[in-house]
């Protein structure tokens, strides 16, 4: 209740904050932490407090007691949590949005907390494969989950199991990453060269939760570098995610498309928008490079949408689709073409850092796919209409020096 109220009340709960905070921190200093329901009421009250301090982040005539109770959970953390004991998530989820109180301030933790967090990014998340016994279905610990399933040649069932205690710990502690970096901002500085190694090694890893944590993590770490480093670290960052990008294009993974090209997308942003001397790329030859991989992904986009517009169709004839499978099948295109979205995003930033300098670069690699979409708007989904109109949009402000009545018949023609 106290969480739900401090969420309503927000910057007006800040007359309260000096009444609630002790009761919070008396809790935590008298129940004991033996059994589940004191963890389970530890672990409440430590989000409360993350709650509290989250609803006075403008007041900060709070510091002080912030950095005290920094200095409270630093001392909680440095215990041996169980596996199933919530109290120690609750800790660094809370510390996670302490950040946002203190910013700058946060210095004096963020080395230490950074460090725990990166130990947590690291853990090799155990999966196993084994056959399963007769009439067992089941992980036997309750921090397992199981998958069973026959192959085909194999008499036995086959049972594959994963730590789930140890994936929710990665997960968060990219999340928590992902959060101090965004607190800190620029005085995030001194610690990109720490976190950017185990970054960049699980921008294939199996969770698609931790890659997108990952993903946008990177354009704050461009952010906190500053100028002019921020574009080493781009040109860096750029020939990972390309390549990434490649192998997701030729498996024709579009949905993976879309995550790897907002990434870029966001880092792209993170420095395009300031950068007048048009050398987001190292050379001329790298910008085309990367105007031939949005051709070649917005052409796989299209192959993979007609494929599934064609399986439509065959359930139209058969009569096997409803009002509920029309809209599984509307939600599943817009999946599709996700991709093409992040890419017009990336083409508008080409388009107002080069201007006329990408001109040709655009008709030959992203015009004829927006151009397709305006011609068959009675067909596509509302967001794809207005996706294409914007890129006309930017491509007449920032590439065309006249605009006579029939350019954009003679763009879409």
């Amino acid at each position: 209740m106290l969480n739900i109220s401090a969420s309503l009340l927000e910057d007006q709960f800040a007359k309260y904050f000096n009444a609630f905070l002790p009761l919070m921190i008396e809790i935590l200093s008298n129940v004991e932490s033996q059994t589940i329901q004191q963890k389970n009421l530890r672990a409440r009250t430590i989000e409360s407090i993350g709650i509290l301090i989250a609803s006075v982040a403008e007041q900060k005539e709070f510091t002080d007691s912030v950095k005290e109770v920094t200095d409270k959970l630093f001392a909680l953390l440095d215990q041996q949590f169980d596996q199933d004991d919530p109290q120690e998530l609750a800790i660094k989820e809370t510390i996670a949005k302490i950040s946002f109180f203190l910013q700058d301030d946060f210095h004096h933790v963020a080395p230490k907390f950074l460090g725990i967090l990166i130990k947590d990014a690291s853990l090799e998340v155990k999966i196993t494969h084994q056959e399963a016994r007769e009439g067992e279905v089941a992980a036997q610990n309750e921090n397992e989950t199981s998958m069973s399933f026959k192959v085909f040649g194999m008499e036995n069932t086959q049972k594959i199991l994963c730590n789930v205690s140890e994936l929710e710990t990665k997960i968060a502690a990219f999340s928590h990453i992902h959060k101090v970096a965004v607190a800190m901002g620029p005085g995030f500085k001194p610690y990109v060269d720490q976190v950017l190694p185990v970054l960049l090694r699980h921008l294939d890893y199996t969770s698609r939760a931790v890659r997108k944590f990952v993903l946008k993590t990177l354009p704050q770490l461009l952010t906190a570098k500053g100028e002019p480093e921020n574009v080493a670290l781009f040109r860096q960052l750029y020939d990972i995610i390309a390549l990434k990008i490649i192998m997701a294009q030729k498996k024709e993974n579009v949905k993976e498309m879309k995550l790897l090209f907002k990434g870029m997308f966001l880092c792209l942003r993170a420095i395009g928008e300031n950068e007048e001397e048009k050398a987001l790329f190292a050379a001329p030859e790298k910008l085309q490079t990367f105007g031939e991989l949005m051709k070649a992904s917005l052409v796989t986009v299209q192959r993979v949408k007609q494929s599934k517009m064609q399986d439509i169709d065959e359930m139209h004839q058969n009569v096997q689709i409803d009002d509920q499978d029309l809209q599984d099948v509307q939600a599943e295109l817009s999946k599709i073409t996700g991709a093409a979205t992040y890419i017009g995003e990336c083409a508008d930033i080409l388009m107002n850092v080069y201007k006329q300098d990408v001109t040709a670069l655009m008709d030959d690699c992203v015009k004829f796919y927006f151009a397709d979409a305006l011609q068959a708007f009675r067909t596509i989904s509302d967001s794809e209409v207005s996706t294409a109109a914007y890129f006309f949009i930017q491509y007449v402000t920032c590439c065309k020096k006249d605009t006579d009545k029939m350019m954009l018949y003679e763009l879409c023609a």
